[in-house]
């Protein structure tokens, strides 16, 4: 068995330690705290002062015990850190500040001797016989704590559960034993007298000891009313000492742990909420990241969080939701606080008048929207004072999926309470259909304008295809005229289908010369350039314009089957690459159906030399490759990347022959690369994005 060892010390009390029997040797304070009864004279509350030792607690409810000595310090408004639980029995060691924690809970079994720590005699607990006088039967009363416990539960990070079993161990003046699964709670609720009839209603410890000491005479519980109000408020009161938190001043019957028992409300106010969540965080600890976020659901309307707190300047707070691709998403975060006195009880035991404290601004807090991949940001609201809301109106989610909503706390290291409320609007009428088109070649390139928030597309090419993207290419296989049809709809229904007759015409092959150029998508900009290269005198070098809409790695380009743009290089000398062709690595070419034409295949070639002497066409889905072109007039040679880049290096074109190059991504042209003269070079492009 192990036990909590008291070291007890104040202003008229004597250090006692006591070693664990398991333990090596520990010294933690012994700490309590009473609730007294309304109308208990001051010079009877000032008597117990000098046993009722709160060092270790918390107070306004959260002024740590140097400000407890002087009331008239700066801030009213603190936090010990280390005075709250740091052990339990199901969570073990290492608990810290804002760490959510499990605590049990078990009421002793009558004749368990309890030592009398605020001067009362020793005596056997009675509480269960004196409840059983009250109530009838554990099965009435036993419900009233599970609610008290409930209720704290539902303020802040603690989860309590009820311990059954007790073994009775004695309380001494020394020990109290630690909570153990199976066997006792970490807090241990028991009664005997402690003063008669009003004076002291009950005493309890503060952490590690938690343990709560009824006054079972006191016919001040005879009082049933309003569902045991009186019972309710005084266990919530000394829980509250149990969590860490001391009595906080003035009396006005407006904070729960005030000296004095008020049944004036229900069970914890908004001091001992945001004391409570100070040290243990808020119900939903620990939704820090994405991963452990609070689930919202699937929702129209609104959701909302209320009472949740960032409990100091490293706690985000992270809301999930499910959303569809057409609503419109409004968030706004909603400091909660207000001003009031707070203060410290005095030494000697009377209560200080506070000073004024504002619990709005303890922590400005900013709101972020996260996209559906936990990491890019869609909105931000982070430029509102302390004390004033963030708010994102607006926010159009353009795909379904899950997103998220994170609280981000302030450079203040303080606990701050709010309201985060969620909305969601979906469409309220179908979409009304539009759309525009542009051609090159016997490609249409096709652009959705609707209106009204769309969600899905149906698109009628006129030849008996179809296509449900948003903004679709269509190659057509011959040129002519046909009519497109095109609906847009979403959640609410489908607009009216619009149609406009679209027209393509084929375009020749486009031949270059030495310094010639060619504008590839017809917007007027030269793509392409066949320029002589030193080092390779009277050659030519296939490269992209410096400047061109084609130009650089980061340019998107529309991937359309079957839509070549051939381009032919032709030349009374030879073509060929000193070097690596400056800009071609950084341009993607299609890869496109062969047709009929015969295929000499091979499914790996890594660093391979393949030697051609016949029309082939060539498809190569490994790495980089040699090509040699060997042999009589090599004609209609065509090669193919399926899978990956094209680079080619050790190629000769001879006389008459033609080399075709497609690829999936791109196409780059080393040293040893030579179209002679009387030969000729395609390159396939992809048509890029008008």
């Amino acid at each position: 068995m192990r036990d909590r060892v008291f070291v007890s010390f104040g202003i008229a009390l004597t250090a006692l330690v006591i070693t664990r029997p398991l333990d090596a040797q520990t010294e933690q304070p012994l700490a309590f705290s009473a609730c007294y009864a309304p109308g208990t004279p001051w010079s009877r509350v000032m008597e117990h002062a000098n046993v009722e030792v709160a060092a270790s607690a918390i107070g306004s409810s959260l002024v740590p015990p140097a400000q407890q000595m002087s009331p008239g310090g700066p801030e009213a408004f603190a936090f010990v850190d280390g005075d709250r639980w740091s052990t339990t029995a199901t969570d073990g060691g290492g608990l810290q500040q804002g760490d959510p924690t499990t605590l049990t809970w078990s009421i002793v079994p009558d004749g368990t001797s309890v030592f009398g720590y605020a001067d009362e005699p020793t005596a056997n607990s009675t509480l269960r016989a004196f409840l059983d006088s009250i109530y009838g039967s554990e099965a009435v009363w036993l419900p009233i704590f599970q609610s008290v416990f409930d209720r704290w539960a539902s303020l802040n990070g603690v989860t309590y559960v009820y311990e059954p079993n007790d073994d009775g161990d004695p309380w001494t003046s020394t020990t109290i034993a630690a909570g153990a699964l199976g066997v006792r709670g970490d807090i241990r609720i028991a009664g005997h007298p402690i003063d008669g009839d009003s004076g002291i209603l009950a005493y309890n410890f503060f952490p590690d000891f938690g343990d709560m000491v009824i006054d079972t005479p006191d016919s001040f519980y005879n009082n049933t009313s309003d569902g045991s109000l009186r019972l309710r408020n005084v266990l919530a009161h000394e829980h509250g000492h149990g969590l860490g938190l001391s009595h906080s001043c003035p009396i006005e019957q407006t904070k729960l742990m005030e000296p004095f028992l008020t049944t004036a409300f229900d069970g914890p106010q908004h001091d001992d909420i945001l004391a409570s969540n100070r040290g243990y965080g808020d119900t939903n600890e620990h939704n820090d990241v994405t991963g452990s976020s609070t689930a919202l659901g699937a929702f129209v309307g609104s959701q909302s969080e209320n009472g949740r707190s960032i409990d100091d300047n490293g706690d985000a707070d992270f809301f999930s939701f499910a959303a569809n691709a057409e609503d419109t998403l409004d968030v706004t975060l909603t400091p909660v606080g207000s001003t009031y006195l707070a203060g410290p009880q005095r030494p000697n035991g009377s209560c200080s008048r506070g000073t004024l404290f504002n619990s709005l601004i303890q922590n400005d807090m900013g709101l972020e929207i996260l996209d559906t991949d936990g990491i890019s940001t869609l909105a931000m609201s982070t430029s509102n004072p302390a004390g004033v809301a963030e708010s994102v109106s607006n926010q159009l989610l353009t795909t379904s999926g899950t997103y998220f909503v994170r609280v981000i706390p302030g450079f203040d290291n303080a606990a701050q309470l709010y309201d985060v409320i969620v909305t969601l609007v979906g469409p309220t009428t179908p979409p009304t259909t539009s759309w525009t088109f542009t051609t090159y070649d016997l490609i249409a390139f096709f652009t959705d304008t609707s209106t009204g928030r769309p969600s899905a597309w149906s698109w009628d090419f006129g030849d008996t295809n179809t296509s449900t993207s948003q903004n679709p290419s269509y190659f057509y296989q011959s040129a002519g005229t046909r009519t497109v049809s095109m609906t847009a709809s979403n959640t609410i229904g489908s607009g009216s289908a619009v149609d406009q007759s679209v027209g393509v015409a084929k375009r020749t092959s486009m031949t270059m010369a030495t310094g010639g150029t060619v504008d590839l998508d017809g917007d007027g900009n030269d793509d392409l350039q066949a320029i002589a290269q030193v080092g390779c005198a009277g050659d030519l070098n296939l490269r992209v314009i410096n400047g061109s809409t084609w130009a650089g790695a980061s340019e998107d380009y529309r991937t359309v089957d079957g839509a070549d743009i051939p381009v032919s290089i032709t030349g009374t000398s030879d073509f060929c690459s000193a070097d690596e062709v400056a800009g071609l690595s950084d341009t993607r070419f299609v890869q496109n159906s062969v047709g009929d034409v015969m295929k000499f295949w091979t499914p790996e070639v890594t660093g391979s030399l393949i030697r051609l002497e016949t029309d082939v066409v060539l498809e190569l889905c490994g790495a980089s490759f040699d090509v040699d072109l060997v042999g009589i007039n090599v004609l209609g040679v065509d090669i193919r990347e399926a899978c990956n880049d094209i680079s080619a290096s050790t190629v000769v074109v001879m006389n008459g022959g033609d080399l075709t190059l497609r690829a999936g991504n791109s196409v780059v042209l080393r040293n040893g690369f030579k179209v002679e003269s009387g030969g000729s070079l395609s390159v396939f492009l992809e048509v890029p994005t008008p």
